[in-house]
């Protein structure tokens, strides 16, 4: 696998390195390992720790996959409205903080940083702070809530 290049950063998950190519200038930058998960390159789900994390949740100070997600955010009201954002598209270890309409990018803050500091056009990209995902963005929170619903429902209908 090649890698992922904007703007002169190149991502190469399959070694687990980022190359800064920034003023003709090379820069390698070792990526902490994403633990036992099927993607070395991103952070692991803090609930199940082997899928790579999609959603951080803001509350909960956690990096939850989506099937996590579905389980902790579907358990009950409270919880599914918790405000949960995109992990970055770049590196997939942090939250998203900017979304970049040009590169339809949602990045951290140091991502963002690094890959609008590349070049002069890169840098007029017009970048928008990323907005918390609502419950029907992540449809496998919504659906369990609605199994969860429906089958508290059925089980007292049996009770009577």
């Amino acid at each position: 696998m090649r890698g992922l290049i904007f703007y002169g950063l190149q991502v190469n998950k399959a070694s687990r390195f980022m190359n800064y190519n920034l003023s003709g200038n090379v820069f390698e930058h070792k990526v902490a390992g994403g633990g036992e998960g099927s993607c070395p390159w991103a952070r692991p789900c803090n609930g199940c720790r082997s899928a790579p994390s999609v959603v951080y949740c803001r509350a909960d100070a956690a990096y939850l996959c989506a099937s996590c997600d579905t389980r902790v955010h579907g358990a009950n009201r409270v919880a599914s409205r918790h405000e949960r954002v995109r992990v970055c598209e770049a590196c997939e270890r942090m939250p998203a903080v900017l979304a970049c309409r040009a590169d339809a990018a949602a990045l951290c803050a140091i991502c963002d940083a690094q890959v609008h500091s590349a070049n002069p056009l890169a840098g007029r990209h017009q970048r928008v702070p990323v907005l918390p995902l609502p419950a029907a963005a992540i449809p496998a929170a919504y659906v369990l809530a609605e199994a969860a619903a429906a089958t508290t429902a059925l089980g007292e209908k049996k009770r009577r």
